[in-house]
């Protein structure tokens, strides 16, 4: 009875594999998620601005094995702030030298992480997605720069503004 099963189970396998399903030996796509290509941007405490980039590497934000990166999925980015300051702060986000988006707005407001998606004090540039996409596919560095300012002064020390992107691709391990 149990060498019956196996060469039941046999004749199956080379049936399936002569008829043309390759999907059995084909590669499998797996959503992967990007993470890390977070910029900090510490405000100055005499003025109020800050200028300020990060460079991620494409080993930070993800596993450089994997191959053939497509359907890259920016399903987020926020902008929060660090520290307490009863002024307002506004700035630009940059992703490769191409604004991604801009945000205005009470300090104390962003202290709640804010989402281009749902929030009206923060909007994107469809080419700085765009470079964020490219630059993803390609496994290059993101350079992720923030510009702008707090008012009034004085400005305390140890505040920041916090850019923060989240997202997926397809790849094949």
């Amino acid at each position: 009875m149990r060498v019956k099963v196996l060469v039941v189970a046999a004749v199956t396998l080379a049936a399936f594999a002569a008829l043309g399903f390759s999907c059995i030996n084909e590669g499998f796509i797996i959503s992967v998620n990007i993470e890390g290509v977070t910029g900090t941007f510490k405000i100055n405490q005499g003025n109020g601005s800050f200028n300020d980039c990060v460079t991620v590497p494409a080993d930070t934000y993800l596993d450089v094995g994997y191959d053939n990166l497509k359907n890259v999925r920016i399903y987020d980015i926020r902008v929060s702030t660090i520290g307490t300051y009863s002024g307002n702060v506004n700035g630009t986000a940059s992703v490769n030298g191409v604004n991604i988006l801009q945000f205005n707005g009470a300090f104390s407001y962003f202290n709640t992480p804010r989402s281009i998606l749902t929030d009206p004090n923060v909007t994107s540039n469809p080419a700085g997605l765009v470079a964020l996409r490219q630059a993803i596919e390609s496994k290059s560095s993101i350079r992720l720069c923030g510009v702008g300012s707090a008012a009034p002064s004085p400005f305390p020390a140890d505040q920041y503004v916090k850019i923060e992107v989240l997202g997926q691709v397809d790849a094949e391990p």
